[in-house]
């Protein structure tokens, strides 16, 4: 069976591959109610629409910097119940406080070092409510630019790793505030 997949420099950023990925690591949430969500990097929505399978109830934001992926993601991959903002996610301004904050930032294999600033994780921990959790995609070093150590030494600084899920070429890492 065919399904619609998108891919950017040479990696999938929506359709199987990306919805297994997802798929393990929202197996892994801990949490059995979530009320407002936030997707940096929608991409397609395939996290979104998986998001919205599992709480149908949440109010779910997706931000997405690529209109073309916008259009593409309402078109093939009906994500309907989100409500998208076309905007970049390290200029995006949160209008009220999330308890699930995904971060899926990066386009074919580049990570945007701006993720790793005091700056945007400073943003992130104001938007968390308190006891919410931000769940961080990256491929694995060896597929992309992600720098393992440097993200958990920045990371720490304001929240802990409390899991980490491996899929085959991707690393989510699920991480709370830090007290």
């Amino acid at each position: 069976m065919w399904e619609t997949s998108v891919w950017v420099g040479g990696f999938q950023q929506s359709g199987p591959l990306v919805r297994d990925v997802w798929q393990k690591a929202l197996n892994n949430l801990t949490v059995q109610q979530f009320n407002n969500i936030l997707v940096l990097g929608l991409g397609c929505g395939v996290a979104a629409k998986l998001l919205i399978k599992k709480f149908p109830q949440a109010k779910i934001t997706g931000v997405e910097i690529d209109p073309v992926m916008i259009a593409i993601g309402k078109k093939y991959f009906n994500f309907e119940n989100a409500r998208v903002v076309n905007a970049d996610a390290f200029q995006f301004r949160a209008k009220s406080k999330f308890d699930l904050i995904i971060c899926d930032l990066y386009c074919g294999n580049d990570i945007p070092q701006k993720l790793f600033s005091g700056i945007f994780l400073s943003k992130l921990d104001q938007w968390l409510e308190k006891n919410g959790s931000i769940v961080f995609n990256f491929l694995k070093p060896q597929y992309g630019n992600f720098e393992r150590t440097k993200f958990l030494d920045k990371i720490g600084e304001k929240f802990i790793v409390q899991k980490r899920v491996d899929a085959d070429y991707n690393e989510v890492y699920f991480c709370s505030r830090r007290e």
